[in-house]
């Protein structure tokens, strides 16, 4: 059976998402795509790549969350949580503490909603 992974995407800035994924309770991934066509391939191929039984969920920021998600719905037995700002606060107070000197804040708010992704049901 497939390991799960639970990964967070968070809106880097207008141009790009920042993908975290965790595995087993560890962060292992950091990485960075373009919101353009291209962009959003590569980071529907890098996820396919890494897990078997994905569970990502997104911040619902605004409406290229939603073209982000037609774009993961094609990965076989993908799992999309999107959640608002309000629900990232509320879940915040359970979740693990993030890794000492985040590299941005959207790095951080990536891996909250990673943690998120494996807590949600």
């Amino acid at each position: 059976m497939a390991v799960q992974s639970y990964f967070g995407l968070d809106r880097e800035d207008g141009n790009s998402w920042v993908l975290v994924q965790c595995v087993e309770g560890n962060v292992i991934v950091l990485q960075r795509f373009r919101d353009t066509v291209d962009g959003l391939h590569s980071l529907e191929k890098f996820i396919r790549d890494r897990s078997g039984r994905p569970r990502i969920c997104i911040k619902l920021s605004n409406d290229s969350a939603f073209k982000l998600v037609e774009h993961l719905g094609s990965i076989p037995h993908v799992e999309v949580i999107l959640v608002s700002e309000a629900g990232l606060r509320h879940f915040q107070t359970g979740l693990p503490r993030p890794r000492p000197n985040p590299s941005s804040a959207n790095t951080l708010h990536a891996e909250m909603l990673a943690h998120c992704a494996k807590r949600m049901i």
